[in-house]
């Protein structure tokens, strides 16, 4: 399995660790949003085997959602941090979608530090 380089996901671990988590999970799901989106062709069309990628970011939004409420004091929800990189790794990885996510996490964690 491709795994996520090792200085971002330090990074995302040390950011789920602080208070800036919540900004980084919600720009993280934006991101997602928006590879998402990326995904329909012309006028809403969807390219043939689309709807693996789709089902991928799909999933990778609702963990995502899952840690955001984690970080809003909901109990029953999300993963530790490590954990939860993993998670959305292997997901990532098993889709073809690394790089993709990569990428996301390494705008997310612009994002915080513009915020912080």
């Amino acid at each position: 399995m491709a795994r996520v380089r090792p200085e971002i996901r330090a990074a995302v671990v040390e950011v789920l660790d602080r208070d800036a988590a919540r900004v980084f999970i919600a720009q993280l799901i934006w991101e997602l949003t928006l590879g998402a989106r990326g995904q329909y062709g012309p006028e809403g069309t969807m390219p043939a085997g689309s709807e693996v990628l789709l089902r991928c970011f799909n999933e990778l939004i609702h963990r995502s959602t899952a840690q955001l409420r984690q970080a809003l004091g909901s109990t029953g929800s999300g993963y530790p941090p490590d954990a939860f990189v993993d998670v959305v790794e292997a997901e990532a990885s098993r889709n073809g979608l690394l790089e993709e996510l990569e990428a996301d996490m390494v705008r997310a964690l612009a994002k915080v530090r513009g915020v912080s």
